[in-house]
């Protein structure tokens, strides 16, 4: 998707017939996170818009209009803060583990926990 930007994006604006446009980061994950129910066409037409709209030779995010899609219009399921920071904290000792091949005495030096903390989480996750 980034090399049709850089392919469309210069092309739009020869057309329109204004000074080549950059397109910032954040504008690129919008562009790329969302679904594209169309096609190029609906690129093009969303990259010109954001040409017309930006002010100096950057193109925000704010100058991407997206139409709500179907994905993000579903109900997202809310967990609970500490179920998720739970899951969250469960994730960084497996990976931790997982890189330290399994070795708890460098994993918990790399986190940063006591030898007591590190273990009671492991038994309170079920962590082998």
């Amino acid at each position: 998707m980034n090399a049709l930007i850089e392919l469309v994006l210069p092309k739009i604006c020869n057309e329109i017939g204004c000074k080549s446009k950059r397109i910032s980061s954040e504008a690129i994950n919008l562009i790329l996170n969302y679904d594209w129910p169309g096609n190029v066409r609906e690129l093009e037409n969303i990259l010109e818009r954001a040409v017309n709209l930006a002010e100096g030779n950057n193109i925000l995010s704010k100058h991407i209009a997206l139409k709500l899609n179907k994905k993000e219009n579903k109900s997202v399921d809310i967990v609970p803060l500490k179920e998720y920071l739970e899951e969250y904290e469960k994730s960084i000792i497996e990976r931790t583990l997982s890189f330290y091949r399994g070795d708890k005495k460098r994993a918990m030096e790399a986190l940063k926990i006591s030898k007591t903390t590190f273990y009671e989480k492991i038994k309170k996750y079920n962590i082998e």
